[in-house]
């Protein structure tokens, strides 16, 4: 499959890197297939780019690696939905924003995904416990 990305040109992936989010994203009712590639050796952010549309990328992150005490909790509806018994059968990322104040991460609406399936969702917590807006702290030497 070849993804022609207006931020890296041609982009290829197999289709079973191809992940499908079944209801799109807030704002992107069309988005709905998704390849993620790294950003940088040895950062925790990667790019989710849109198969759908070329000019739409996503900066996302794994939430543990900057948020490690990050315990969301998915209801029963969700891991229904994306087929599993468990959240541990999950990948969970992290939309970022990107400003000149820094970078934060959106808590409150992180992406699942089956691995199994490619097949995810965003997922709005029921909980106002994680914010829209996580301040990112750089992971510490040793941690």
């Amino acid at each position: 499959m070849r993804i022609e990305t207006e931020r890296f040109g041609v982009v290829e992936a197999d289709t079973e890197e191809v992940v499908e989010l079944q209801a799109g994203l807030p704002g992107f009712p069309a988005a709905r297939h998704f390849v993620i590639r790294g950003h940088d050796r040895g950062t925790a952010f990667a790019w989710m780019l849109c198969a759908d549309e070329p000019a739409l990328a996503f900066v996302i992150a794994n939430p543990w690696e900057l948020v490690p005490e990050y315990a969301p909790s998915l209801s029963a509806r969700v891991l229904r939905a994306l087929e599993v018994d468990s959240a541990d059968d999950l990948q969970l990322v992290a939309i970022a924003s990107l400003s000149q104040e820094g970078a934060t991460l959106n808590l409150a609406a992180p992406v699942a995904i089956n691995p199994r399936t490619r097949r995810g969702m965003q997922v709005v917590l029921e909980t106002d416990e994680w914010p829209t807006r996580a301040p990112v702290r750089a992971p510490q030497p040793g941690a």
